[in-house]
């Protein structure tokens, strides 16, 4: 990662191999000639609590065992203190939320923020499992991947940050102070059934206070390319 001060991280890609490419070539703004708007994939707006995977939509929430691990889907949806979450059945970590509602939600007994908008809350479990929002390419194209990962607890979560096309790294960071911020945005030429995976593992120095905010975004830049079950931006 390179710091550009303040507290705020630009992380540096991981590099593009096994078929993952950056740009692919693309014109700068990535429309190769599109003339209609593009489709948005946003993880926040389009999370449902109804099922996992979202209904008609490509995202999926759920835990792998280790970094680069099996996948395996949250099946368990609850409700605690107005806030949404995906979580294996009776087990409070890993899991992914949403708060729901208008105002930012104060957890009653640890210094967690859950923001009302723009950013999941996504914590790792206790036994090397990172948490993950999974979004899959819903046909071949181009398509632009916005990230932002940012600690909710407000002591300061320690927890690694990873995005993955397949099992090609395209970024690898790490939050550790309250104001840390990890960015990322790349355009890449995408297959359909392709996965790109926005993770959060526990950094190596156990789960506890783990609590961070993952913002992340795909944009397809042909509209041609699928339907968007986002209305945002």
């Amino acid at each position: 990662m390179t710091s550009t001060g303040s507290g705020t991280t630009a992380a540096t890609p991981s590099g593009s191999g096994s078929g993952s490419s950056s740009d692919g070539g693309l014109p700068d703004d990535g429309t190769q000639g599109c003339s209609e708007p593009a489709a948005t994939y946003d993880a926040f707006d389009d999370f449902s609590f109804e099922a996992n995977p979202t209904p008609g939509g490509p995202w999926q929430y759920g835990a792998t065992q280790g970094l680069g691990g099996t996948f395996t889907l949250f099946t368990e949806a609850i409700t605690d203190n107005e806030l949404q979450a995906w979580r294996h059945p009776g087990i409070i970590d890993p899991n992914v939320v949403k708060n729901p509602t208008d105002e930012p939600l104060q957890h009653p007994t640890a210094p967690i923020v859950f923001p009302a908008q723009d950013y999941l809350h996504v914590h790792p479990g206790p036994n090397d499992e990172p948490s993950l929002l999974r979004w899959t390419a819903p046909a071949d194209g181009a398509y632009r991947v916005d990230a932002e990962f940012i600690s909710l607890n407000t002591d300061g979560a320690t927890t690694g940050v990873h995005i993955r096309h397949g099992d090609a790294a395209l970024l690898d960071g790490e939050i550790m102070r309250p104001t840390d911020v990890v960015a990322y945005a790349e355009l890449h030429e995408l297959a359909a059934g392709d996965v790109i995976d926005f993770i959060v593992s526990d950094g190596g120095n156990g789960y506890a206070s783990d609590s961070t905010g993952v913002r992340a975004t795909v944009t397809a830049m042909c509209s041609a390319l699928g339907p968007s079950t986002s209305t945002r931006r």
